[in-house]
């Protein structure tokens, strides 16, 4: 991660569209846009709407617990992840 930061200087904006919560479990529905340099320094737009889960913890913090960035637009499985 570190390097990913310092090689594509990334920023990023979120908008959380909706974050139901039932019990200490919360789902959170998250359109995002980043700005970064793609491998040859070129500039670089992604996007994508986020579908994340998450877990209250004894000491009342949130964690994730599955972080999908792409939400529905893929990848469909961990092999197609693999391959981006």
């Amino acid at each position: 991660m570190t390097e990913f930061l310092a090689k594509r200087k990334p920023s990023v904006e979120a908008t959380v569209r909706q974050q139901p919560v039932v019990g200490d479990t919360a789902m959170l529905i998250v359109e995002w846009q980043m700005e970064a340099l793609d491998e040859n320094g070129e500039p670089e737009h992604l996007e994508g709407v986020a579908i994340d889960v998450l877990r209250q913890g004894e000491d009342g913090y949130w964690r994730y617990v599955v972080d999908n960035p792409f939400g529905v637009s893929g990848p469909w499985d961990a092999e197609g992840a693999s391959q981006d």
